[in-house]
């Protein structure tokens, strides 16, 4: 993901400043998504308790089973 990124960007490749700039930006795209995962682990142990494994289970399949007209 990062090479498509650096070949179609906009800053000079052979350039000092080009590859700075493209490091930064890589570095805060980085943070950024590390930032998300760690807000998305948040949400998840600040949430409520979920339902035991068996009646999942057992909505997913009636679910399924709706959707596909059986």
């Amino acid at each position: 993901m990062r090479d498509d990124k650096l070949k179609t960007s906009l800053f000079p490749k052979n350039d000092a400043y080009g590859k700075n700039m493209r490091d930064s930006v890589y570095e805060a795209e980085l943070g950024a998504a590390r930032n998300h995962m760690r807000a998305l682990i948040d949400t998840g142990l600040n949430s409520l308790p979920g339902k035991p494994w068996s009646e999942l289970k057992g909505d997913l399949l009636s679910r399924a089973k709706t959707s596909s007209g059986a």
